[in-house]
């Protein structure tokens, strides 16, 4: 799915005269009327004749709907649940302290509709073309865009196209991932589809001297060879020094397996079942009817793996970003190509890219419908997610009493502090000895930086930027007209690290057990969870846990696919490994390198005992002391580290 805010919607600089803006209808959208409303004694913000903002001595006067809220503090208007009829021309009346006008301005607002779901619909033509057309409802001036495997389409993929209509046709033999993307000023939608060629498989024209051509392992490939073959009296192909084909006077001999059969009425020879040792240099040898040599061609074949089914990880980093990386056990040179919402990514949505390592890194604050794709010459898949944002974070009910409420460093949390703030005279909302916000007669002032951010329409303060020093004890106070306390609340809030990259690190044991260790840099109070091939570990897979130091230690004989998960309040990493038991040969190899340590500790041990009849009693037990601890330094290092 595609996900957007549920509340704030888009945002528009009305402060130029003419200024044209945008709203989705049944959202809402914020309208900056001024720069500084504190320098403005008077204006009226009006619709036709009718006056719906008056703001007269730093006090607003609302004659509208409560549809209609006015935010002081950045001279922003916002109108929510927006309907047909608030379509139209706004005026804005500035005036001195005496009433006399200073200026004036117009600002156009359209409603419309969002885009509603779109459908593909494809066709194959005649010729081996394809048609597919992009059907919405919406009318209010969509604008479509198509792009393939996240480029967009050049002409020499385009037969022709009519983005009035929505309707396109492919040229033949294209395939891959088309997306077709409907855009209005209000919102988007989008869909996709795999597409694959209209005609019998792929096909390669091998007319040109050194042709490259590329087949499936597994699959067919069409080999295009001669025009006309009616007047070739003969011709030889050949792969190295064995002749595959013969044409003699309209008869084709065929010397190899039934896998190569030849067309006569296209020139054409199909290879099917294609193995790895197909790749290599063929070569078309042309005679006429006395076998004199007329014309030699060549054409390379190289047979490659199809694109295994893709993978998609993502990892949130520790200053907000995400790190996703596309898997795929491709070997033969892929391609990878991303998108996000249909375009391709942009510098300022990726902080870094490794096309080659197939790994990409987001910058914060960035969400959608990721896609990766990866291509070979013979063949494509891929695979999507929908992001969200690592940083800007959670919310949190501080209309309880003593409220715990979590936020990441560098990332924002709202805190929702009252239900219905119009029915609150007076309130107070304090960290410490410090006021940061004060709320009287429906106006806040915010006595902190601009990080602390109050919303009157759901009561809820942001914070942005977090930082250590945020954590602390919150104290709310409210009050009466006349300043009488009528309630109190305290709010925890707790700022803590995002998890950071996670490693997994295991070690086989002597008697054959497997020691994992899930390592990370993360101090604030993680949770470690493990999970085999999808389930929760088992009594009988584990031996022993000690999930608050992240290690466990498996059974013998324990294989399969290993995550660690590490979560905190905040944010949330794992890791992955694929673990297979540890092994005969391993317990041979440690039983021979612990023979290599014991044997001569042996000798030690009886040249020590000898000594010992001639040493004195304090003497022989020093000497009983150096070898037993000798003894059990080298076999305690040769158990934790058997592979040096």
């Amino acid at each position: 799915m595609n996900i957007s805010t549920c509340a704030v919607g888009p945002s528009c600089d009305g402060r130029q005269d003419g200024a044209q803006c945008y709203g989705a209808l049944g959202g809402a959208v914020d309208l900056m009327l001024v720069d500084n409303v504190s320098e403005i004694p008077r204006f009226n913000w009006r619709k036709n004749s009718s006056i719906i903002l008056r703001w007269r001595n730093s006090i607003v006067y609302n004659t509208k709907e409560s549809r209609f809220i006015f935010f002081p503090s950045n001279g922003t208007v916002r109108i929510s649940n927006l309907i047909r009829t608030d379509s139209g021309e706004y005026k804005l009346e500035l005036n001195d302290k005496d009433g006399k006008v200073t200026g004036r301005r117009t600002l156009q607002l359209y409603v419309q509709a969002p885009v509603s779901s779109v459908q593909l619909v494809s066709e194959c033509l005649s010729q081996g073309q394809m048609k597919v057309s992009c059907l919405s409802e919406e009318r209010d001036s969509p604008q479509y865009s198509w792009t393939l495997d996240g480029h967009i389409l050049t002409d020499s993929e385009l037969l022709s196209k009519n983005y009035e209509n929505n309707i396109i046709v492919l040229r033949q033999n294209i395939s891959g991932h088309l997306i077709c993307s409907v855009r209005s000023q209000v919102s988007y939608s989008f869909n996709q589809m795999n597409i694959s060629t209209c005609a019998v498989g792929p096909s390669c024209d091998g007319r040109q001297d050194e042709t490259q051509c590329y087949g499936a392992l597994g699959g067919a490939v069409d080999l295009m060879l001669v025009d006309n073959v009616s007047e070739i009296p003969r011709f030889n192909w050949r792969k190295n020094s064995s002749i595959i084909l013969r044409w003699r006077n309209s008869i084709v001999y065929n010397t190899k397996e039934s896998r190569f059969i030849f067309f006569p009425s296209n020139g054409t020879v199909r290879i099917s079942n294609l193995i790895r040792t197909d790749s290599g240099e063929y070569k078309l040898e042309l005679n006429d009817k006395d076998g004199k040599v007329t014309g030699r061609r060549t054409l390379q074949l190289y047979v490659q793996a199809p694109v295994s089914s893709v993978q998609l990880v993502s990892e949130c980093l520790s200053q907000g970003q995400m790190k996703v990386s596309c898997l795929s056990e491709e070997r033969d040179s892929p391609q990878y190509s991303w998108t996000l919402d249909g375009h391709i990514l942009t510098d300022s949505e990726l902080l870094s890219k490794n096309y080659e390592n197939n790994i990409i890194v987001l910058r914060q604050n960035i969400s959608g419908h990721l896609i990766c794709s990866v291509r070979s010459q013979v063949s494509y898949s891929f695979n999507q997610m929908n992001i969200s944002t690592c940083a800007v974070g959670p919310s949190c009910d501080g209309r309880q009493d003593e409220t715990q409420c979590y936020g990441a460093l560098g990332g924002a949390v709202d805190l929702m502090l009252v239900d219905n703030v119009s029915e609150i005279p007076r309130f107070n909302w304090r960290k410490n000895s410090s006021i940061i916000l004060r709320w009287r007669n429906s106006i806040v002032y915010n006595t902190k930086e601009s990080r602390f951010l109050f919303f009157p329409s759901n009561g809820t303060v942001r914070i942005s930027n977090l930082i250590r020093t945020d954590s602390g004890e919150y104290k709310l106070e409210l009050n009466d007209k006349d300043g009488k306390v009528t309630g109190r609340r305290t709010l925890q809030l707790y700022v803590q690290a995002p998890v950071s990259s996670v490693q997994l690190v295991s070690e086989c044991l002597s008697q054959g057990q497997m020691k994992v260790s899930c390592l990370s840099e993360e101090r604030d109070s993680p949770q470690y969870s493990w999970t085999l091939d999808g389930h929760i570990l088992t009594d009988s897979e584990l031996l022993s846990k000690n999930y608050e130091n992240n290690i466990i230690v498996l059974r013998q004989n324990i294989s399969g696919h290993l995550i660690c998960s590490v979560r905190n309040q905040v944010s949330y990493s794992f890791n992955q490994m694929n673990i297979s038991g540890c092994g005969l040969s391993h317990l041979l190899i440690l039983g021979l390198r612990a023979t290599v340590v014991i044997l001569p500790l042996i000798g030690m041990s009886l040249y020590f005992t000898w000594r010992r009849k001639k040493c004195e009693k304090a003497e022989d037990s020093a000497v009983s002391q150096i070898i037993e601890d000798l003894d059990n330094s080298i076999l305690m290092i040769e158990m934790k580290s058997p592979t040096h």
